[in-house]
């Protein structure tokens, strides 16, 4: 697909090539850095996002040992921020999507990483209660004593719930609950009703 993306738009000598892989077991060597890295993480919408994960002592190249396991979006934005702290250059830059919840989002609750600064911040409404946003970090500095990413489970928790939930009962819940910013009691209260 995306080879196909840079030949309709005639800069197919520009591509370079594709790697997929999970950046929970990145494949590269720490040494190896980046001047930027982009991608669109899974948002759990479709489907309940998942991982291989690996049991202690097991080898890294044997996949018969790997288990699949769930994979939250907290977990995820976490991972991700830990992985571009290793493998970008200061002055890099961490471009992702992000999905929200338009009635829900604060932007106080955005992943953070004490290596990282937030540079720019830019939303894209999907439908009438969901969008994504852009997020581009730039790397301001190596990291100190293995500092870990900051992602706050309020802005993912029960989002697939959320997804699925009319704004109008949303801001009902909200507003009889005088302002609630945590997505998770409005879920509870939904489940709760069904």
């Amino acid at each position: 697909m995306m080879h196909r993306n840079f030949s309709d738009y005639g800069t197919l000598n520009r591509f370079l090539g594709v790697v997929a892989a999970d950046f929970a077991y990145p494949p590269w060597r720490p040494t190896f850095l980046f001047d930027a890295i982009v991608c669109d993480p899974p948002y759990g919408i479709r489907e309940s996002s998942q991982h291989k994960s690996r049991r202690q002592g097991d080898k890294i190249d044997e996949d018969q040992n790997s288990v699949q396991e769930k994979y939250d979006l907290t977990s995820i934005y976490g991972d991700l921020l830990n992985f571009a702290n290793i493998y970008l250059r200061i002055g890099g830059r961490l471009v992702f999507w992000m999905p929200t919840h338009i009635v829900t989002y604060d932007e106080s609750l955005l992943p953070t990483h004490p290596c990282f600064k937030l540079f720019s911040n830019d939303e894209q409404q999907l439908n009438r209660t969901v969008s994504r946003r852009l997020l581009t970090m730039i790397k301001i500095r190596d990291s100190n004593n293995n500092e870990k990413a900051q992602v706050n489970e309020k802005l993912f928790s029960n989002f697939r719930d959320l997804y699925f939930t009319p704004n109008t009962k949303i801001w009902e819940q909200m507003n009889s609950n005088n302002i609630v910013t945590d997505s998770s009691i409005v879920s509870k209260e939904k489940n709760h009703e069904e």
